[in-house]
């Protein structure tokens, strides 16, 4: 298996930029939180939490 860097590029960079607009849609939700209220920025930010353990597990057992 012989790649280039331009066909490992092809295959990864779609994925880069779904990981990347994922992380934006996180923060755009955490600062239209903070505007509503303190009680739900903080709810956001332990969901947040929860979801990246869960999230690393997945991807640990890929």
């Amino acid at each position: 298996m012989n790649y280039t860097y331009k066909q490992i590029w092809l295959i990864n960079f779609p994925v880069m930029m779904s990981i990347l607009m994922e992380q934006l849609i996180n923060i755009t939700d955490a600062i239209f939180l903070g505007h509503v209220g303190e009680v739900e920025l903080g709810a956001s930010a332990l969901a947040g939490i929860y979801y990246l353990a869960v999230y690393m597990l997945g991807f640990g057992f890929s």
